[in-house]
This record gives structure tokens, C-alpha cells and sequence, in this order.
């Protein structure tokens, strides 16, 4: 599986570069967005104890 089909971005001979927190806005984007740090709850240390039931089916891998 390439990279280009991992993150849905369809064929192309066009590089593509992921990156977070840049020094600078790059001059071609496609997507940008902003995300938070996570929120600790009783869900989420409920979820985390879990994690060991799901980590790897269907090839998902989880981080973080």
C-alpha cells in the first residue's frame, strides 16, 4: 500500500509532504487543520485498557 492510497489522495506523480507545526505556511496546500490536545476522562483510561482487543485487526494501529 503506498502512501498516496493510505492517505486517500488518489494517483498522482505529484509529491506529497505531511508535516506538522511548520516554521512557515507552504505555498501549495491541500487540507490544513487544527487539532487540540486530548482531553483525559474515565472513557478515555477505559478505552486505553481496551486497546490491546482492537490494536492491529483490520491493519488499524492506534497512537498516541
Amino acid at each position: 500500500m503506498s502512501c498516496l492510497n493510505l492517505q486517500n489522495l488518489g494517483d498522482s506523480k505529484l509529491p506529497y509532504l505531511v508535516t506538522v507545526d511548520p516554521h512557515h505556511s507552504p505555498e501549495h496546500m491541500l487540507l490544513k487543520w487544527t487539532t487540540r490536545y486530548p482531553v483525559l476522562s474515565v472513557a478515555a483510561s477505559t478505552a486505553s485498557c481496551e486497546l490491546h482487543q482492537i490494536e492491529g485487526k483490520r491493519e488499524i494501529w492506534f497512537c498516541g
